[in-house]
């Protein structure tokens, strides 16, 4: 009986193990993938294209008609932003999202931006 508790013991350690390694593996993965944005920018990249990333100075607001289909964008810039597309969010200083987004409008942020679609 004690034996087999200490095998399902170490099954159990064992797959909690594959499982956290895996996803550490995932994550620095994803990492990877983050297209390099030089410091001072705003990087977009086009979901369709060349796979070079659209470049916007820091302070600088860029509206894009009709929206610019993305797949990342990246903030290696000291100055939060606001983006405003098919899914709008705050962007803070050097985050990255890698999701697939319609975007209309990149602005620096004025404290706060408004999580709403765009028309």
């Amino acid at each position: 009986m004690r034996n087999k508790f200490r095998r399902t013991l170490a099954i159990a350690v064992g797959a909690t193990l594959t499982m956290a390694v895996g996803r550490v593996s995932a994550s620095a993965a994803e990492r990877e993938a983050a297209v390099a944005c030089p410091t001072g920018y705003v990087c977009l990249l086009p979901l369709l294209g060349s796979g070079q990333p659209l470049l916007v100075p820091a302070g600088q607001r860029v509206s894009f008609d009709p929206a610019l289909l993305i797949t990342e964008i990246t903030n290696s810039t000291s100055l939060g932003y606001c983006v405003t597309g098919q899914l709008s969010h705050g962007l803070a200083p050097g985050q990255t999202n890698t999701w697939d987004n319609s975007v209309r409008a990149v602005a620096p942020s004025i404290g706060a931006c408004l999580a709403v679609p765009a028309p």
